[in-house]
C-alpha cells in the first residue's frame, strides 16, 4: 500500500510473457509471441478522503493483449566499426 497526502493506493500487480524462436541462416529471422498482463490482474485501486467527501476509484483498463511479430534482418551487421 502507497500513501499520500489524502489517502493511499493500492499495489498494482501484473505479468507479462514473451517467447522468441530465431531461425534461417545466422539466425536472420525471428518470430516472437508476446501477451501482457495474461491473469488481467492490473488495476487501479485508490481511496482519497478530506474533510468534505471520500473517494474510491477502481479502475480496470482492457490492457490485455497477445501479439506476434516477425522480424527478418537484411544485410549483415558489424559492431566493430
Amino acid at each position: 500500500m502507497s500513501g499520500n497526502a489524502q489517502g493511499y493506493s493500492m499495489p498494482t500487480y501484473g505479468i507479462d510473457v514473451a517467447l522468441k524462436y530465431e531461425f534461417l541462416k545466422n539466425k536472420a529471422a525471428s518470430v516472437t509471441l508476446s501477451g501482457s498482463d495474461i491473469f488481467k490482474t492490473r488495476v487501479n485501486d485508490v481511496y482519497t478522503t478530506a474533510g468534505f467527501f471520500n473517494q474510491h476509484q477502481y479502475r480496470v483498463r482492457d490492457q490485455q493483449f497477445f501479439s506476434i511479430n516477425f522480424a527478418y534482418r537484411f544485410g549483415k551487421f558489424d559492431a566493430s566499426c
